[in-house]
């Protein structure tokens, strides 16, 4: 059995290999599966014409190194690094292939279309979760319908993905060892000084907060709304928006907030540190999303995460672990179906393997 890794991520050979990988390959190994990977290398001093190779003997198999000139791997590049990886697939006799990120707009999903005849699968990143869905959603759609398996190191981003692709019984939660596999996720304790910074954006007072961005998709008046019911019903006495806001947007509700008398109960912080952001949005009696809201959906799965209670209008695509007041029949309705945001359990690496090479 012989095995495609391809890549657009540049790596170094072996410390830039993320733990998950390292820990497929060395599964791969133990099985006497050898294993070619495709990376990029970027162009310093003299371009890279050829491909360079390297090589690594284990006891029961063999890791197959190829560098490929970091060109390759672009819209403009697509069709020769296609063709190339055909060749490589029957000159090699590959048999599956994995293919590592798909953030690199087009170049996973035309592996996807045009290598059909081999068993493609994909390890999906937190990037590949958020950033590819908002930019890139006809993408990701394309390998989440396309790929065998879909695995990842971390339950959020099949939790999000779930909520807007169909993956069936093909995607795995690959349980790790506790190393961090994606920095933007990190769980560590927020320090004293964000302690104090969330005590200054809150003014000392109970709050909700939103989070992302706010801009002209997002129906202001509904958001107004739901912050001002759960002000009157006494949840909190201030709106703190972790994120950005379009400017014209931002006038518009200022001008709204000016004429209810609240201007001094709402706060910005603009971009803040992971850290700094985490603080708030766990020390909030309720995270609101809006209706309208077009972006990835983090806010509500880091809430959901977190414990915090979740406020989202009927329609949003991700359900509250824990909802706050109003308690309308939309709301029991979505906190008896949260379930299905827990149906990812963690999955060894010896398991995913038995299914890939299947």
């Amino acid at each position: 059995m012989k095995v495609l890794i391809i890549s657009a991520q540049d790596w170094r050979i072996p410390s830039g290999i993320p733990e998950v990988v390292q820990q497929i390959i060395g599964g791969f190994l133990s099985r006497a599966v050898s294993v070619t990977m495709i990376l990029p290398k970027p162009a310093a001093g003299l371009h890279l014409y050829k491909p360079a190779r390297e090589y690594y003997d284990s006891r029961n198999g063999r890791l197959d190194v190829e560098w490929l000139p970091d060109s390759e791997f672009s819209h403009g590049r697509r069709e020769s690094l296609l063709y190339y990886l055909e060749s490589l697939i029957v000159r090699e006799n590959l048999d599956r292939i994995l293919v590592v990120g798909v953030r690199r707009a087009g170049f996973v999903s035309a592996i996807a279309a045009r290598l059909r005849g081999n068993p493609f699968s994909a390890i999906l990143t937190y990037r590949d979760a958020f950033e590819s869905h908002l930019n890139t959603p006809q993408e990701l759609e394309l390998v989440t319908e396309t790929a065998k398996l879909l695995i990842a190191p971390n339950p959020s981003v099949l939790q999000h993905l779930d909520c807007f692709y169909a993956f069936a019984e093909r995607a795995f939660w690959l349980e790790m060892l506790p190393v961090s596999v994606d920095a933007e996720d990190s769980e560590y304790s927020p320090v004293k000084e964000d302690i104090r910074y969330r005590e200054t954006v809150s003014a000392g007072r109970p709050y909700v907060c939103t989070t992302g961005d706010i801009n002209p998709l997002v129906d202001v008046a509904e958001l107004l709304d739901r912050v001002i019911g759960l002000m009157h019903e006494g949840v909190a006495d201030r709106w703190i928006h972790v994120g950005t806001i379009e400017a014209n947007t931002l006038l518009h509700l200022s001008s709204r907030l000016v004429l209810l008398g609240m201007l001094k109960d709402f706060a910005l912080t603009g971009v803040v540190d992971r850290s700094c952001y985490r603080c708030l949005v766990q020390g909030a009696r309720a995270v609101i999303k809006p209706r309208g809201e077009v972006d990835t959906g983090l806010g509500a799965l880091e809430a959901n995460r977190w414990e915090v209670p979740l406020s989202v209008p009927p329609e949003y695509p991700i359900w509250p672990r824990k909802s706050y007041p109003p308690r309308s029949e939309s709301h029991v309705k979505l906190e008896a179906s949260s379930s299905r945001g827990n149906r990812f359990t963690p999955t060894s690496v010896e398991a995913v393997l038995d299914r890939f090479l299947q």
